[in-house]
């Protein structure tokens, strides 16, 4: 089964952790690779993998972001057997911003059909219709009130 979240609002990564999480204490394996973050809080809390550093893509990515990209999504590729729920955190990103093949993508995940596969639990801020037309459950997170409008700072271990 494929699950993507996507979309402008808060919750799409936290919501494919809380899934993760779920997993875990039923006794499955998980597996959490995150793209284009680095040494993030929920790496550490859930020995996952992240492939990134502190910058963030504006309008044009540098060519350490199809860097980082390439390596998480390949090792992602080599490991996701190994686990019965899998997060790829921010593929949305990586394909909107062209950091990865979308056919190698495409052929990879549509595979996560069977009961030999691993649940694949995707997240990315835009819409890839894709990813959409290749995934079980979608499900699109939209902003209707956020406090950082009002010029509030992220508080710690909630929004960071």
């Amino acid at each position: 089964m494929i699950i993507y979240y996507y979309g402008a609002g808060k919750g799409k990564t936290s919501a494919g952790l809380g899934s993760l999480i779920r997993a875990k204490e039923y006794g499955k394996k998980i597996l959490l690779v995150q793209l284009l973050k680095h040494n993030t809080i929920e790496c550490k809390g859930l020995n996952g993998f992240c492939f990134g550093d502190t910058s963030f893509i504006t309008f044009t990515p540098e060519k350490k972001h199809f860097e980082f990209a390439r390596k998480g999504f390949e090792f992602f590729k080599i490991e996701f057997r190994k686990y019965d729920v899998v997060m790829l955190d921010e593929l949305g990103i990586a394909l909107y911003y062209n950091l990865l093949n979308k056919k190698d993508v495409l052929e990879t995940i549509s595979r996560f059909k069977g009961p030999e596969y691993p649940v694949l639990i995707i997240t990315g801020r835009p819409k890839i219709k894709s990813l959409v037309d290749v995934a079980d459950i979608v499900t699109e997170m939209k902003e209707k009130k956020h406090i950082y409008s009002t010029g509030a700072k992220a508080l710690e271990g909630i929004d960071y």
